[in-house]
């Protein structure tokens, strides 16, 4: 009976904190509804208007390797940034 009764009250104080968190969940939702969609241009077909010559070069300095090291880079930063005692 006291096992009901506690179950009881856990529900009772939990219902608050739920039915805030679905209300804010809804409002979010509700407010990313009204970001217009950015129309994004294909990488693939931006490239296409290089020349041969541009091409050729980025692929002898390694820049697709370089852009990926360095986005790599830049995201292991942030995330070391935000461990506590680690990041300053």
């Amino acid at each position: 009976m006291f096992q009901s009764f506690l179950d009881a009250l856990i529900g009772i104080v939990l219902f608050i904190p739920r039915w805030l968190f679905s209300v804010v969940v809804d409002i979010l939702e509700l407010f990313l509804s009204w970001i217009p969609v950015i129309d994004m241009v294909d990488p693939v077909s931006a490239s296409s208007g290089l020349g041969s010559d541009v091409l050729y070069f980025t692929t002898v300095m390694e820049v697709p390797y370089g852009l990926a090291a360095a986005l790599s880079a830049l995201t292991a930063r942030f995330v070391l940034r935000r461990i506590p005692f680690i990041g300053g």
